[in-house]
């Protein structure tokens, strides 16, 4: 016999979490959260071989793997995911046509503090990716980057990216015409180059990202370096920590 109205709500509401994560098949060592019928996945280590249907927000953490590849994300599930976030672990490589099956990414993150590698063609398919999150990338230069955005589709989608604390671990770079002639090619409206390590910016070559660009941030940058850059037309500029309101 339950003791208490208290142990009643416990069990209902313990239930209806196991018969949910069992009907949308919940893989081991994740966690689903199930919202009006559509599922947030939540894993550490490893990369689900398969998906709850429905699933649109996939977060792995700490994983253990030493590179990814286009099988990981081999299920035909992962056509219904929208956000990605690849965050911690071991991964030092990520593959061309990783990400072939996840098509439908509009937010993708990849943040591994060993990464040294993204292949040109890793973000090929992502016709309707909206935001690239590469912070925290220790290992990875501004040439990886370009080179990585070289071979894509987005074009026309592309409004942020963020290159926070990337090539922290490297020797400090110039960042010259060739990176912002790759960015070009978008309409990036939100840029973040806070705490990366570069020794130059070319000013110059960061106005060919046009009028499309509304938000830099800088945060960790030499102000006495930068003075002919409030020239330039964007709507916000963050040197320091701060947020910009829509």
């Amino acid at each position: 016999m339950l003791e208490s109205y208290g142990e009643i709500i416990f069990l209902s509401h313990f239930m209806l979490v196991y018969m949910a994560s069992v009907n949308y098949d919940c893989p081991m060592a994740c966690e689903c959260d199930i919202d009006d019928e559509t599922v947030n996945l939540s894993c550490r280590r490893t990369i689900p071989d398969t998906l709850p249907l429905n699933t649109r927000v996939v977060s792995i953490t700490d994983i253990e793997y030493e590179y990814l590849q286009q099988s990981d994300f081999n299920n035909a599930r992962w056509e219904n995911v929208t956000k990605l976030y690849l965050r911690g672990g071991s991964v030092n490589s990520v593959f061309s046509d990783t990400f072939w099956n996840v098509s439908n990414l509009t937010h993708l993150q990849i943040s591994f503090p060993n990464l040294k590698k993204i292949s040109v063609n890793a973000f090929g398919q992502l016709t309707k990716l909206k935001t690239l999150d590469l912070s925290g990338n220790f290992l990875i230069s501004f040439d990886v980057v370009a080179d990585a955005l070289r071979v894509n589709e987005f074009t026309n989608n592309l409004d942020e990216l963020n290159l926070h604390s990337l090539a922290m671990f490297l020797t400090p770079s110039e960042l010259k015409e060739t990176f912002f002639l790759q960015l070009q090619r978008f309409s990036i409206k939100r840029l973040d180059l806070s705490q990366s390590n570069f020794k130059k910016l070319d000013l110059i070559a960061l106005s060919y990202l046009g009028s499309s660009l509304e938000e830099l941030r800088m945060v960790g940058v030499d102000l006495a370096s930068l003075m002919s850059f409030f020239y330039m037309p964007l709507r916000h500029t963050c040197f320091q920590i701060c947020s910009f309101s829509t």
